[in-house]
């Protein structure tokens, strides 16, 4: 948890706080501040989730098909992130139409037939943790 230091409006120092504990230095991966009596988390652990883990075809005509839209949501962790999604298996003929936003959706330029790809989404966050969301199954048919 690198913690950036504001001097003069400038971020100029970046300190990683540990803790020890027994005979062991431990990163501090977690803080909580006290507000008015209440404790609350000053941020979580990075996640992300999507709205869909299957994407369907939603149109398709002669030689091409393009996907129903998906959507990641950035959850916790510390801005700011960089994402995107990434290519897991299947035809590689499937592309993403804007693998640096948040929603996006596939399509394949081929043959009539059935296409299969398996996409996620991965996210790192300023701290440097990488998270990957579960796989969305993309699953185009082009018919004559």
């Amino acid at each position: 948890m690198p913690i950036n230091v504001d001097v003069s409006g400038n971020w100029k120092y970046t300190i990683t706080p540990s803790v020890k504990i027994g005979a062991a230095w431990k990163a501090v991966t977690d803080a909580w501040t006290n507000i008015g009596g209440v404790w609350k988390r000053c941020f979580g652990p990075l996640t992300v989730s999507l709205n869909l883990t299957y994407a369907p075809d939603q149109s398709n005509s002669h030689n091409h098909a393009i996907s129903v839209p998906v959507t990641a949501t950035i959850n916790e962790g510390i801005p700011p992130y960089s994402y995107g999604w990434v290519y897991v298996s299947g035809d590689t003929r499937i592309v993403c139409d804007n693998p640096n936003n948040l929603t996006t959706q596939w399509q394949v330029n081929a043959a009539p037939g059935t296409y299969q790809a398996n996409w996620q989404f991965k996210v790192t966050d300023n701290r440097g943790t990488v998270v990957y969301s579960i796989s969305v199954q993309v699953y185009l048919i082009i018919t004559y």
